[in-house]
């Protein structure tokens, strides 16, 4: 009973995610051509806002998955929550101990909003009525004017840099940069697919 609820869902969080504008500009590096990755850790770094950095975290786990990836796929906040200090000899220990492949890092690079002015516009409609009676014949009209427009629309926009590192080298495999203009709440989902796509396509992600 609850599959058409679900589905319904995610159709509509598909469709407002498809009202942001992402790009995106991507590198391999050639050593890793022929490494694909299934165990994956996916960390948002250098995000100090703790509920923002769930949201990253969460959306590119959840688009990972999406894509096909059926080994691990675990968050970073789930591991080492907000609530202790990062000790980064402990995720590599945890990298080893869960024989992850990957981290999939996600940092902000710069953030703002796009100011457009919505100029104003009067429109007026004019409606009459006439009445014939004995003492002649009588005209009613009725205006109404309306008013639009006359503010600021504020549009967010965010560029990320994303970076594939292999786990076993601690280099940098994959490296990706997107630019995502639109709603806020809907910036992480489609940063997250257009990398979620582009990592298929370029080979580096082991799917079903």
């Amino acid at each position: 009973m609850r599959t058409p609820h679900l589905l319904s869902i995610t159709l509509l969080a598909a469709t407002l995610a498809g009202c942001v504008n992402t790009t995106l500009r991507a590198v391999r590096d050639p050593a890793f051509a022929q490494v694909v990755y299934q165990h994956l850790l996916v960390r948002a770094q250098d995000v100090y806002d703790p509920e923002q950095r769930m949201v990253y975290e969460d959306a590119f786990a959840a688009e990972l998955v999406r894509r096909g990836v059926r080994g691990k796929v675990l968050k970073f906040y789930e591991q080492f929550p907000p609530t202790r200090k990062v000790d980064e000899a402990a995720v590599a220990k945890l990298i080893r101990a869960e024989g992850l492949e990957g981290v999939l890092e996600v940092r902000i690079a710069a953030s703002g909003s796009t100011r457009s002015h919505v100029p104003r516009s009067t429109t007026t409609t004019t409606s009459g009525q006439t009445d014939r009676s004995k003492a002649g014949r009588t005209v009613e009209l009725r205006s109404t004017t309306t008013e639009t427009g006359g503010y600021d629309v504020f549009t967010p926009w965010m560029r990320l840099e994303v970076r594939l590192v292999d786990a076993a080298k601690g280099e940098v495999a994959w490296v990706g940069y997107t630019r995502s203009s639109g709603p806020a709440q809907w910036l992480a989902e489609s940063q997250a697919s257009a990398v979620g796509a582009r990592l298929v396509a370029d080979g580096l992600l082991k799917t079903r």
